[in-house]
């Protein structure tokens, strides 16, 4: 065995040959990235309105950029997008007591 190998924390798991892929709406999934940089701008704290994020404001855009996906894929794609920024803006988690 190798030292680099021995002492790489990362596992190197490869999927048995056998499982399923169970993930589904691969082509939302490879849309989400270009989303989030298309509606950004909704979700940022110093545009907000009534400190509010304007979902109504991305959802009009994601409407018009993905004119293939339904209503139901775009909310989905929205909600994953608000939650990331959620997450992004929370503050990380006192160590104190």
């Amino acid at each position: 065995m190798h030292a680099r190998q021995h002492l790489d924390p990362t596992p190197r798991v490869q999927p048995a040959a056998h499982q399923v892929e169970r993930r589904s709406e691969h082509d939302v999934r490879a849309r989400f990235e270009e989303a989030c940089t298309l509606v950004a701008p909704c979700f940022d704290p110093a545009r907000q309105w009534g400190k509010q994020p304007l979902n109504h404001l991305a959802m009009r855009i994601l409407r018009e950029r993905f004119t293939d996906l339904g209503d139901a894929e775009l909310m989905v794609m929205l909600n994953g997008i608000r939650r990331l920024h959620d997450k992004r803006r929370a503050p990380a988690p006192s160590l104190r007591g």
